[in-house]
């Protein structure tokens, strides 16, 4: 609703299924937000890398809280997964995401901020500069810290082999 008060198209899909699905969706239909929201439903890993391999995806938003009884993200593979195909990512400053996004890789605000969240998804919709910086250093981050092969050989050394 905010993006499309303030002239940004969006559509959004939301993937994967949980107890507020129901909740979620009667707030699209009072907000009559049907036209532009999606629910994707539980994905197979194959259909959500195809969708980021085919660019159907431009930004991943996980919008991460830190629960009532503490419980928060470590770091998120769902994250990593967008950002090792240059899709730029929006999170919350919760748990473990600050060591992924942090230094440009991504975009972090405040957790339960839906306008933060709305003004990242416009700056990097109205930005192709910023888009492009935040996809390349989100996309090298991914493959120079959390690459297999190349924490195999750190570990190995570490441990004197």
């Amino acid at each position: 609703m905010i993006l499309r008060q303030n002239g940004v198209k969006v559509e959004c899909l939301i993937a994967g299924n949980g107890p507020m699905e129901k909740e979620l969706k009667k707030l699209v239909g009072r907000m009559n937000l049907e036209g532009c929201v999606r629910f994707l439903g539980r994905l197979p890993h194959e259909r959500l890398q195809a969708l980021y391999e085919t660019r159907s995806i431009d930004i991943v938003a996980l919008p991460s809280i830190i629960t009532r009884s503490g419980e928060k993200e470590g770091i998120p593979v769902a994250l990593m997964e967008a950002m090792s195909y240059g899709i730029p990512t929006i999170s919350t400053n919760t748990g473990g995401i600050q060591e992924l996004l942090g230094g440009g890789c991504g975009i972090m605000v405040e957790e339960k901020n839906p306008l933060a969240i709305a003004n990242a998804i416009a700056q990097l919709a109205n930005n192709k500069i910023f888009y492009e910086s935040i996809a390349d250093k989100g996309k090298e981050k991914v493959q120079q810290e959390f690459n297999l092969s190349i924490i195999s050989k750190k570990l190995l050394q570490l441990f004197g082999t």
